[in-house]
């Protein structure tokens, strides 16, 4: 496990270390936190070469014949946040109404990394699927870990006006009406992200 994250510190994408890693992911392994180790240091490599190979693992929920878990899924989804490469924002976006809890808070986290790198239109149509995921969101985790994720979005300092407007108007909506206890902290929160670059701008 400490061998494939340090490969991931490394940052050495040659294939002979993608391969080295991708063999920690058939599923023979005894040990359950190789995978998902080997999954991380994918993603602190940070080589957008390989988001194609983990958008199809996070659709498909299998890596050749071995069927990932609800935590081995959620480690792509990690991956695929640490990469930064928009490419990945519509299948982690389709995990959200899915039934595996764990890949859902992960990819709420990895959509708050990457939309700050995609075009305003596109973190506009995104802020407004993630507010709409919230409001049917049973876990409390993955709905406070959505909250911030649009603080992040929101708060970045270019983010476009309409942006900011759409994203704050649901953070102040769950402010004032969220239904969780936690609900309420988790927007402040939020919200003073986007104040704090507001008023770096």
């Amino acid at each position: 496990c400490f061998a494939a994250l340090s490969l991931g510190l490394l940052q050495d994408n040659s294939p002979e270390v993608f391969e080295c890693l991708e063999r920690r992911l058939d599923g023979r392994e005894g040990n359950p936190d190789v995978p998902v180790c080997a999954l991380l240091a994918i993603g602190l490599i940070g080589d957008k070469s390989k988001v194609a190979d983990l958008t199809g693992w996070l659709d498909e929920g299998r890596i050749g014949r071995n069927k990932l878990n609800d935590l081995e899924r959620a480690y792509v989804a990690t991956a695929l946040g640490k990469i930064g490469d928009p490419a990945a924002l519509k299948p982690l976006e389709s995990t959200l109404r899915k039934k595996g809890t764990l890949t859902r808070r992960s990819s709420m986290i990895a959509l708050g990394q990457i939309l700050p790198q995609a075009d305003a239109d596109t973190q506009h149509d995104y802020v407004k699927k993630i507010a709409a995921v919230l409001r049917n969101e049973s876990d409390t985790t993955a709905l406070n870990f959505g909250i911030i994720a649009l603080g992040r979005i929101a708060g970045q300092n270019d983010a476009s006006e309409q942006v900011r407007k759409t994203a704050v108007g649901v953070l102040l909506d769950q402010f004032k009406n969220g239904g969780k206890s936690t609900e309420r902290p988790y927007a402040a929160l939020a919200l003073g992200l986007v104040c704090f670059e507001a008023s770096s701008d």
